[in-house]
């Protein structure tokens, strides 16, 4: 039976979830990861969520881990006093609470525990997660290690892009030092300078800095023998196209 999301997203005001769903949601996200791991080595996990870094500062903060600036923005300028103003409204109702799964419906969401699941399976599988996305994954990892399942560290990798990497990668070395010394960071050195497309032009600009498991599938093609300049292409190209269906 899946499992059926309530809650507003307003962390500040509100629990995140209704109690005892992101147990439900660790669950059934374990089991669709035990699916996709029996059927590749390798599986790579991407996610997109409009405030994710909020909520993923606040699970890391209710966990007890790194600090108010750990996580990037999409903006190329990081709002980290609205989000400390948020995470600390959430995090008074969390207070002494030390179950992960009850902080994760108190001031998480829904993606980070599903993600979480989903790699625990993966692993448990014997095949090799890859989180792909930037100071989100930090959460997803914290998760993990909290939950209570056991995993091979050294079969996790987060994978982001450069721009990640220059705007957190020193903290998300030290928070995954931490949390799982086994597990790997890996980026990819993109550059869109020489882009065609302003929009693409403004990664260079602080903006955005990540995508749907950006990072993790340009890794991916390059580790299958696709060069930079030919992954380059192929993104202006499927770009282009997006704009010309508007």
């Amino acid at each position: 039976m899946p499992c059926r999301v309530g809650g507003s997203g307003k962390i500040n005001e509100e629990e995140a979830l209704p109690r005892g769903t992101s147990r439900k949601l660790f669950l059934e996200a374990k089991s669709l990861g035990k699916v996709l791991g029996s059927l590749s080595r390798v599986v790579m996990v991407g996610e997109s969520m409009p405030g994710g870094t909020t909520t993923a500062l606040s699970i890391l903060r209710a966990l007890g881990i790194g600090d108010y600036n750990s996580t990037s923005s999409s903006s190329n300028i990081n709002p980290v006093d609205i989000k400390k103003k948020v995470v600390e409204r959430a995090l008074e109702r969390a207070r002494g609470v030390s179950d992960p799964f009850e902080i994760n419906d108190i001031a998480g969401d829904p993606l980070h525990i599903s993600v979480a699941g989903m790699a625990v399976g993966i692993l448990s599988a014997n095949s090799y997660a890859i989180l792909a996305g930037g100071t989100q994954m930090l959460a997803a990892l914290a998760l993990m290690k909290s939950s209570g399942e056991s995993f091979n560290e050294e079969s996790v990798a987060i994978a982001r892009t450069r721009w990640v990497y220059e705007d957190r990668g020193e903290e998300m070395v030290k928070i995954v030092k931490r949390i799982s010394p086994g597990s790997s960071i890996l980026y990819i050195n993109l550059n869109f300078s020489d882009s065609p497309f302003e929009g693409l032009r403004a990664f260079e600009k602080g903006f955005v800095k990540e995508g749907v498991g950006a990072g993790g599938a340009s890794i991916l093609a390059i580790s299958r023998g696709v060069s930079m300049e030919g992954l380059k292409a192929s993104i202006y190209k499927e770009y282009e196209s997006l704009i010309e269906r508007k």
